[in-house]
């Protein structure tokens, strides 16, 4: 098959090149490097169709799962600061990085990934994507969903001092989340999401 491939674009290129006649090329080597042509055309288009259908099933896509500097947790992207930001500024930290502060689905696999980072302490707490946007004590992640009851440390949400419209992650509690003043300076988490597949 390669041959009569090389052979057409070799006959073609001297054709357009020599300016001569299509009819002095033979024109059963025309046809059977045409059928050759339409057979890898129809391979190939076969595989691309098989992996189009598992990307789309699968929601995955050839190559790295997350772009560097994410790192891959379960099935979600992670990034974690090593500087210290007011939840704005981080989030749009994360948004020039072409993501978003974390709205984790699975917030102890967050945790774990956090302490295997920075390791664990009181000063280690985690900007991340919840907030209090509304200010009526009804927190969001960022993606819209609402922040389960069962994920907060015990007596949080509280609001001290009727500021707190932020969350941030506690490495040393279980449950993690606290509601935090948005203006303080914490190391932050930022999450990647992949493109959907059409």
């Amino acid at each position: 098959m390669y041959r009569l491939i090389t052979r057409l674009i070799t006959v073609l290129w001297v054709v357009a090149a020599a300016d001569v006649e299509v009819s002095t090329v033979s024109q059963d080597e025309l046809r059977s490097a045409v059928i050759v042509n339409q057979l890898l055309l129809s391979q190939q288009t076969d595989i691309l169709k098989e992996l189009l259908n598992n990307t789309q099933h699968n929601q995955v896509f050839p190559g790295p799962y997350c772009p560097h500097p994410y790192t891959q947790v379960l099935d979600e992207c992670f990034y974690l600061s090593t500087h210290k930001l007011t939840w704005e500024k981080a989030r749009q930290h994360c948004q020039g990085m072409l993501g978003d502060l974390a709205s984790p689905k699975h917030p102890y696999a967050l945790k774990s990934f956090i302490i295997s980072s920075i390791g664990i302490g009181d000063d280690k707490t985690v900007f991340v994507g919840g907030e209090d946007e509304s200010k009526n004590r009804q927190f969001k992640w960022l993606d819209g969903r609402v922040i389960a009851t069962s994920d907060w440390s015990p007596g949080e949400p509280n609001n001290s001092h009727g500021r707190e419209f932020c969350v941030n992650l506690y490495n040393t509690r279980h449950p993690v989340f606290n509601d935090i003043s948005c203006d303080e300076q914490h190391l932050f988490a930022c999450q990647y999401y992949r493109p959907k597949a059409n």
